[in-house]
């Protein structure tokens, strides 16, 4: 397979655009800028009574997440960084609040593009972030063509990115592929510099992406994957293999990573302290510890892609209050029956232990109400 023709490799990040295309054609197929304007209908000049919701969630990306993206292409296209947004209150950060995404990549590729076409161009470029970087990681993990492009087609088409999908936290979740590519060269020692500076760009790019929770978690199961990765190596489990240097040289990654993201993460944490969210009491849509654990009957969605109630016109969302994107977990049967045979046949290998270890630690902090109870204590996320 390592003599594989690189044209198919061609062929996969083809298809992996066209898997983000196909997905978003029901939405584009009624125009060209992406977005849920139907919610439009209930505000200001605009506000029409009678007009069906499809999906009152998206009110965010209406309301607050499309018009900074706006804000921040006019003030680029007129030679200004965006850093500040004039239109609220007195004046608030712009690029430095955590959702605006305006030095992510998928923004820095938009302002390439019309403003008509800006948040589309987004989401389909956070899409195929995602679908090449899991291809990339089934590569590094040395599994064939094929299967690789099943990977990064499930990851694509999965419940959480197309739940969250429109929002900062798919673009941060976009980038988990490349991620985790990158810390397996470091370990294997694979070039060891170049391997270095690509885990810190890769984590740059996610600081850039936005959303401090989700980077957060992003970080929490990078480092279960690395250490049950490494302590498989320690001689108390048989293993082999050099254990400090890697540590050596991911820190070394993790640290430049953070100066390169230094420019949105000590503003944006400043703002993350004195936000609403932070205060106790100052959101009441946020509870003070946290949202509470998921209902176990979520699991379900792994199969079916349900979201606890469709987000089509008319439907009634049920079960978890805030809505089917807090639920979307979607992979599909064939993607866990194959998860299992893996952890079942390839128990021997390090890469496939260490990944059937994150799943049970990421189930437990969504459903354990004791782990989710620490995970919201966490300062300032």
């Amino acid at each position: 397979d390592r003599r594989s023709n690189p044209w198919l490799h061609v062929f996969g990040a083809v298809w992996m655009v066209l898997v983000a295309l196909a997905v978003l054609i029901p939405a584009l197929s009624h125009g060209s800028s992406f977005g849920s304007y139907d919610i439009l209908s209930q505000f200001g000049v605009l506000r029409q009574h009678g007009v069906v919701i499809h999906n009152l969630q998206a009110g965010d990306q209406s309301d607050q997440i499309i018009p900074w993206t706006t804000l921040a292409w006019t003030q680029v296209h007129h030679g200004h960084l965006p850093l500040w947004n004039p239109y609220e209150a007195l004046g608030m950060p712009l690029a430095f609040n955590w959702q605006t995404v305006a030095f992510s990549v998928p923004a820095l590729i938009s302002y390439l593009f019309p403003l008509a076409l800006s948040v589309t161009v987004q989401v389909v470029v956070t899409l195929v972030i995602a679908g090449t970087g899991m291809y990339t990681l089934a590569r590094v993990l040395r599994l064939g063509v094929l299967a690789s492009i099943f990977a990064g087609t499930v990851f694509e088409l999965s419940g959480p990115m197309l739940g969250w999908l429109g929002w900062p936290h798919a673009a941060v979740l976009s980038w988990s592929g490349w991620l985790f590519a990158a810390a397996l060269l470091v370990v294997r020692g694979h070039r060891r510099v170049p391997s270095i500076v690509f885990v810190a760009v890769v984590i740059a790019a996610m600081v850039y992406a936005g959303q401090a929770e989700i980077l957060t978690l992003a970080g929490l199961a990078l480092l279960v994957f690395l250490v049950v990765l490494l302590a498989q190596r320690s001689r108390f489990l048989s293993g082999s293999g050099p254990i400090r240097r890697p540590v050596l040289d991911l820190s070394v990654a993790v640290v430049t990573g953070c100066a390169l993201g230094a420019p949105l993460l000590l503003p944006g944490l400043q703002v993350i302290s004195i936000s609403e969210r932070g205060v106790p009491g100052g959101d009441p849509g946020e509870l003070i510890n946290g949202d509470p654990p998921l209902p176990v009957h979520n699991l379900v969605h792994l199969l079916f892609q349900g979201f606890d109630g469709l987000p089509i016109a008319g439907n009634h969302w049920f079960g978890y209050p805030n809505g089917y994107s807090e639920t979307a977990a979607y992979v599909g049967i064939i993607a866990v029956v194959l998860a299992v045979v893996a952890v079942g046949v390839r128990r021997r290998r390090p890469e496939v232990v260490s990944f059937a270890a994150l799943a049970v630690v990421m189930v437990s902090i969504a459903f354990v109400p004791v782990a989710v109870s620490g995970l919201g204590k966490l300062p300032l996320i």
